[in-house]
């Protein structure tokens, strides 16, 4: 067996491991609000900090009539009302639901271990402002991102497969608005990246002819089992969350359901030789790079197409950081290039 080498970290400044230390003390003491869900309503505010050069919209739909039966056996959790927030990069916005002819959609879905997070929180607003922005740039004017706001498992009956029913109204809405598929990208990050890539199994099992052109996947905790290489472990000692911070939510969202299953692990989903080209974004010095290459192995295994990017010594949040990180930059530049491709 080869040896494998550690990241020496030798490219981080002096600055960036102060600034990263201050975060993960900040996120050691941020506590899970549990016993409270917003509604709908609450969920779908349009912020008023809005990045120059963007703008965003929202609406709420109802759930979809033809949700898969296998998001639909938990008796205690019943479809609802999903936000939807549209992030373009015109002023101002065209009408967000109507389609047109090669018109890029990014359906983007938020991290937060499905029990924190936003599609206009402090991470993703001046991420998906900037991310539509170049994508704008790149597709003549034609690009959208929609962001769902899905319901969070903060109480029993937001618990799974709450999330999956949301997405997938969502996904449909689009696709019964006369969005075609080939424009569309799931995309997501962390828990949401998880979730693009289980959302994408769905379609392929019960509306294959809609599946989206791509997927793209930043750091997807793809494995809820939350089982580590050697070289995985090593990084704690610079990755911002702990394990057992990702146990505690996936506890939380799963309730009893197996974590191993592919609805609940996109590691474990048997990837089809038609799987939409596939982009997955991913730190080096991040606890959970092991789900990456499993998916990325298992795609390529399955016939498909798929392209693994790993940043040296980049911790699981870094898109969050771009102040920290120039590679965030980079990562956006390389996701509107696959789009584009």
């Amino acid at each position: 067996m080869s040896e494998i080498v550690l990241p020496t970290r030798t490219t981080w400044t002096i600055e960036q491991a102060s600034a990263l230390q201050a975060i993960r003390n900040a996120f050691r003491e941020q506590k899970i609000t549990l016993g409270h869900a917003q509604s709908a309503a609450e969920r779908a505010v349009v912020p008023s900090n809005i990045p120059g050069g963007a703008s965003i919209t929202a609406t709420i739909i109802p759930p979809s009539p033809n949700l898969p039966p296998l998001i639909l056996q938990n008796p205690n959790v019943h479809p609802g009302e999903t936000p939807l927030f549209f992030y373009s990069a015109s002023q101002p916005p065209s009408p967000p639901e109507m389609p047109s002819p090669g018109k890029k959609i990014i359906f983007f879905i938020h991290g937060g271990g499905n029990v924190i997070g936003h599609p206009t929180n402090e991470v993703s607003l001046p991420f998906l402002s900037k991310l539509v922005g170049k994508l704008a740039q790149n597709s003549s004017g034609h690009a959208l991102v929609v962001a769902p706001s899905f319901r969070l498992a903060t109480v029993p009956e937001n618990q799974f497969p709450a999330a999956l029913q949301d997405l997938y109204s969502a996904y449909s809405y689009l696709i019964q608005g006369g969005h075609a598929a080939k424009d569309i990208t799931i995309a997501g990050e962390s828990g949401g990246g998880n979730l693009a890539l289980i959302l994408t199994y769905l379609i392929s099992l019960s509306l294959p002819s809609a599946l989206p052109g791509h997927v793209v996947a930043i750091a997807p905790a793809a494995d809820q089992t939350y089982t580590l290489s050697s070289f995985a472990k090593a990084q704690a000692d610079v990755d911002i969350f702990s394990v057992d911070v990702y146990k505690s939510m996936t506890s939380q969202y799963l309730g009893g359901f197996p974590a191993h299953d592919p609805l609940a692990s996109s590691a474990f989903i048997s990837f089809p030789a038609h799987w939409p080209k596939t982009l997955i974004l991913v730190g080096t010095a991040d606890q959970l790079v092991d789900a990456s290459r499993t998916v990325a192995k298992k795609i390529e295994e399955g016939g498909g197409s798929v392209k693994l990017i790993e940043f040296d010594d980049l911790p699981h949040g870094w898109w969050a950081f771009p102040s920290i990180f120039k590679e965030v930059e980079e990562g956006i530049d390389k996701i509107v290039h696959f789009i584009q491709s």
